[in-house]
């Protein structure tokens, strides 16, 4: 803020001079149609000394100026490092976020894993155990058949009928 101020009272100072020289210019034509030589002299003399002041102030401006830019680019890199930081931790954060959750995923997919696992041996028991029982149906069966056919009971009191042994075992799902 210090410094528009201070470059504000600079160009109002500049500005006074400029007007400050084109009326000394404007004398010195006047008076170049008018005067002698020695005032034409002292008139350049005048007006080469405006001239450097003008010039002075305006070489004054440019350190100012050029601080002024340094202090705002010192001022941008800092917030551009900040951001830069600020960058890096939260995309360390999101890295570590991104392994939590493939973990998590990962126990989870382990746990579903594990329960369909344990439905299908689950499954695979009680069809067995149904195998088990039907087999050992048909096994009793043909077991009473063949104890009836030996004692050459024909008549089919014994409730299986005389079927071939291969057909005894397609009952075993009816």
């Amino acid at each position: 803020m210090y410094l528009l101020l201070l470059r504000e009272e600079l160009l109002e100072n500049d500005s006074t001079l400029v007007k400050k020289c084109d009326e000394e210019l404007r004398g010195l034509l006047d008076m170049s149609q008018k005067s002698t030589t020695e005032e034409m002299q002292k008139a350049f003399h005048r007006q080469q000394q405006l001239y450097e002041t003008l010039f002075q102030s305006k070489m004054n401006i440019i350190p100012e100026l050029q601080q002024e830019l340094e202090s705002k680019n010192k001022t941008h890199l800092d917030i551009l490092k900040r951001n830069e930081e600020d960058i890096n931790v939260m995309t360390e954060q999101m890295k570590e976020q991104m392994q939590l959750k493939v973990k998590e995923y990962r126990e989870e997919l382990i746990q579903k894993v594990r329960h369909h696992q344990e439905e299908i041996s689950a499954i695979l028991s009680n069809d067995m155990e149904e195998w088990d029982q039907g087999l050992k149906k048909v096994l009793d069966r043909e077991d009473v058949w063949l104890r009836g056919e030996k004692n050459g009971d024909d008549n089919g009191d014994n409730g299986v009928t005389c079927l071939p042994r291969w057909t005894l075992s397609s009952q075993l799902w009816q």
